[in-house]
């Protein structure tokens, strides 16, 4: 299994900060995975199932959500096939960022 993890950060029409987490998995079948979207401590703020498109073993996706301006966030991918939100196995590298 391959995952490649990456977000992009913008601006919506209502001047609202935005996260858009990508995740192209590659070799990953029917596994049940998500994003956990953390503060800067680690702690969960919210885990979500990604929306995927394509077939077999191969999936892409993404989840955007809201973010606050000055705010440091961390996101990791999740196997949910391997425990809760809280403890799931880590299927990708963590992002760190901070919205500027």
């Amino acid at each position: 299994m391959k995952i490649e993890f990456s977000k992009q950060l913008f601006v919506s029409d209502d001047d609202a900060w935005v996260v858009d987490y990508i995740v192209v998995a590659k070799g990953v079948g029917k596994t049940d995975i998500a994003i956990k979207h953390m503060d800067v401590n680690g702690s969960l703020i919210r885990a979500n199932r990604v929306y995927w498109s394509g077939k077999g073993k191969d999936r892409a996706g993404h989840w955007d959500l809201r973010v606050g301006k000055g705010e440091s966030y961390q996101a990791v991918v999740i196997d949910l096939d391997h425990g809760s939100e809280q403890d799931a196995e880590e299927i990708s590298d963590t992002i760190s960022y901070t919205v500027e």
